[in-house]
């Protein structure tokens, strides 16, 4: 048990030091200036914001977190986007130590990536992945190309917690431990102190998940439910003081996101301009809103390599983890096709031609919560989770027969997303900011509203 839990800790270190070269190789040139550069002017600055925001007012006043000073008159301007509370509070040390919301923000958004790994990792093992696949899953979720295009916003990178869930929910369909189905529950509910996109998300995915378990097993999930509601309901009723002002909000303004275009299939094959192998391929992409989410031609390959395999041998009984690998590849497959497909939006286009409706208007007019969502092309960043663990089932086979193939096609798997950032700007901070804005800052002129917040 002791050599067991060295190795497995050894093992971990260096899976975080290599997601962390990842980290440093996807972000460049923002990682290696991370005191004053940002990806772009723009959402970028909304983050830095609302980081400085959360850490100044939950410690001073919390009841009032959604107080925000702007938008002046409204009351909970807060709540007109993305909380990020979570990953702020994160890097509140870092906030007070240094006095540099830049760098706390960027810290941040390394901090969600890494969790998002070490996430998909934790699910690979789970399943029963070798720890190279493992490893190749977590990558792959964590610094694909769409993940690093959202990096301004942090909140839409922040998902990491989402596969923490869906591994413990894994294990507890499969085991009934209660302490599972209390797991399931708390990685959701810090998944929406981090970011409301993806606890609605999650929900969705886990949904999935729990509806194919009870059509496979009705009667064993049926009676695993109540439990696994039962925690739900504790999360839920944790989460609410986040949730209402949401809620008044809505009301009050009668917010609602019209159903917007998505994007066209082409954009799984469009690169990001400044890709390091591929450079530029596929659709004009932009920075936000039809981004580039770009699959990756090894990681595809090797999905499509493990939904053969299995269907080859869909009578095997092999089984390394909580589920056999014929029943959890053809679901992966299911789940990264489904949230692939609803990803698109409202109509499934490819290159500008009209194929057919897509089932995203099912999601909006039918699951509470769809309403509020203005981009439906970001479930495409779940969809690359199970295109993760798929590669790594095929990684973990080829390893099986060749190590040296399985390393190399391991380390292609996210080196084919890696490239500098194609922009990137350099913002004032500290004493670099001018003193026209200092001036602002203190001026006893400044609205009663802002002078309390």
């Amino acid at each position: 048990m002791g050599v067991s839990r060295v190795l497995s800790s050894r093992g971990f270190l260096l899976a975080l030091a290599l997601y962390f070269l990842l980290l440093l190789a996807s972000f460049y040139p923002q990682s290696a200036r991370p005191q004053d550069t940002i990806a772009y002017v723009g959402d970028s600055l909304e983050s830095v914001y609302l980081v400085a925001w959360n850490v100044h007012q939950f410690f001073r006043a919390p009841t009032r977190l959604f107080e925000a000073n702007v938008l002046y008159p409204h009351r909970r301007a807060l709540a007109f986007t993305d909380h990020r509370l979570l990953p702020s509070l994160a890097v509140a040390p870092v906030l007070w130590a240094t006095g540099n919301p830049v760098l706390a923000t960027n810290v941040a958004v390394g901090l969600v990536c890494l969790l998002a790994a070490l996430g998909g990792r934790r699910l690979g093992l789970v399943l029963g992945l070798s720890p190279l696949g493992a490893w190749a899953a977590g990558a792959l979720y964590a610094f694909h190309t769409y993940q690093v295009n959202e990096a301004p916003r942090l909140n839409v990178i922040a998902h990491g917690f989402l596969a923490f869930a869906l591994a413990e929910l894994v294990l507890y369909l499969e085991t009934g431990e209660p302490r599972r189905a209390w797991r399931t529950a708390g990685f959701m509910l810090l998944q929406g102190l981090s970011a409301n996109y993806h606890l609605l998300y999650g929900a969705l995915v886990l949904g999935l998940v729990v509806l194919g378990a009870l059509v496979a097993r009705p009667r064993l999930i049926a009676g695993r439910l109540p439990r696994l509601a039962l925690a739900g309901a504790v999360a839920a009723a944790l989460f609410a003081p986040i949730a209402l002002p949401y809620v008044r909000a809505a009301r009050e303004q009668g917010y609602a996101r019209e159903l917007v275009p998505g994007i066209g299939l082409e954009h799984y094959v469009s690169t990001s301009p400044t890709n390091l192998i591929y450079g530029a391929i596929g659709a004009e992409v932009r920075l936000q809103q039809r981004g580039p989410h770009f699959v990756g031609f090894v990681s595809l390959s090797l999905a499509l390599f493990a939904i053969a395999q299995a269907a080859r041998d869909r009578r095997s009984t092999e089984r390394a983890g909580a589920l056999e690998p014929r029943v959890w590849v053809p679901a992966a497959a299911a789940m990264a096709l489904a949230l692939g497909l609803l990803s698109l939006g409202p109509d499934v286009t490819a290159f500008g031609t009209w194929l057919a409706p897509g089932p995203y208007r099912l999601l909006y007019r039918w699951v509470p919560g769809f309403q509020l969502v203005r981009i439906p092309e970001r479930l495409g960043l779940l969809a690359m989770l199970f295109v993760g663990l798929l590669a790594g089932r095929a990684i973990a086979v080829i390893e099986t027969r060749s190590r040296a193939v399985a390393l190399l096609l391991a380390a292609l798997v996210p080196l084919e997303h890696v490239g500098p950032l194609p922009v990137s700007d350099r913002v004032p901070v500290g004493r670099g900011i001018p003193e026209a804005e200092r001036l602002l800052a203190s001026s006893s002129t400044a609205t009663p509203r802002t002078r309390r917040c």
